[in-house]
């Protein structure tokens, strides 16, 4: 994955989104691990599971160790 053609800020996401096409139905957010983020439900797990780990300072990167 090329980060360096991610956006930098909320801003640039935005800018980059703006007059995008609304999602389709088969649009979804995949974790990682392969997990689907198709819910309010799964959203708030992952975000709990991430602020975890970046409190104990881990990484849920499975390639971090590999770099």
């Amino acid at each position: 994955m090329d980060r360096s053609a991610l956006p930098k800020s909320i801003e640039e996401l935005a800018e980059r989104m703006h007059g995008a096409a609304p999602p389709r139905r088969d649009d979804q957010s995949r974790t990682w691990d392969g997990r689907v983020l198709d819910t309010k439900e799964a959203v708030l797990e992952f975000l709990a599971e991430v602020e975890e780990a970046r409190k104990s300072g881990r990484s849920l990167d499975p390639h971090a160790n590999q770099r």
